[in-house]
């Protein structure tokens, strides 16, 4: 059953820009997370190492990327209502690309300590949570992965999310892995960071989810 927003919260004055902040400071936490260099989740990492396999913009990259995954949404469906998604691979990429090349230089953080580095990257985690909190939130199209996750699931006839999410998290590191070595970079922005991602990213997600809905949706009626 879908959440009733408060009245407040449901108007598209504020929905819109909610939609475009999320986005904003999502790009502002996969940034962040890149320049700490401790390794970024896993399809931010295949992001980042097919941006240097292609001596791309960050942004260029990730709309590829997503771009690929459309087409096969959209075969698989045989629906063109999944071309909405080019909405939000818009908005991502050009987030990365404001963050990556006009606000964080490349070399950023480059000799920092490694605490520094490590604050850098928590605060990418906690910046990159709640900017996707605050675009499921706006209760518009989210993103291609999730739809990729629920297809996998249509095409397997289960309800197992935590099996298929990790199977799809672990794709993306493989091809991660493949465009970094093609790149001739080695793991590229795979690292030890990329683990953490994954078992931190949940969690942190959940917290700014519960104290978003406290505020953008009516209560359940007792």
């Amino acid at each position: 059953m879908k959440k009733q927003r408060k009245t407040f919260f449901n108007k598209l004055t504020l929905r819109i820009p909610q939609y475009i902040l999320g986005f904003t400071f999502l790009g502002l936490g996969v940034v962040l997370i890149l320049r700490s260099r401790l390794g970024a989740g896993s399809w931010d990492a295949t992001t980042a190492n097919l941006s240097a396999l292609l001596s791309s913009t960050l942004g260029i990259a990730s709309f590829m990327i997503n771009l690929a995954i459309t087409i096969i949404l959209v075969t698989s469906h045989k629906s063109f209502k999944y071309l909405l998604i080019v909405i939000p691979m818009i908005l991502m990429s050009l987030s990365l690309d404001f963050w990556d090349i006009l606000v964080i230089d490349d070399d950023f953080l480059l000799n920092a300590h490694f605490f520094t580095k490590l604050i850098a990257y928590l605060g990418g985690l906690a910046i990159l949570s709640f900017g996707l909190a605050f675009i499921i939130t706006s209760d518009f199209i989210a993103g291609t992965i999730d739809e990729l996750m629920l297809l996998i699931m249509k095409i397997f006839k289960t309800d197992k999310t935590l099996i298929i999410r990790l199977s799809v998290e672990m794709f993306g590191i493989l091809l991660a892995l493949l465009f970094g070595y093609l790149a001739s970079i080695g793991l590229g922005a795979v690292n030890v960071g990329s683990i953490i991602a994954g078992i931190l990213l949940p969690p942190l997600l959940a917290l700014h989810m519960k104290w978003l809905n406290y505020f953008i949706y009516e209560k359940n009626p007792s």
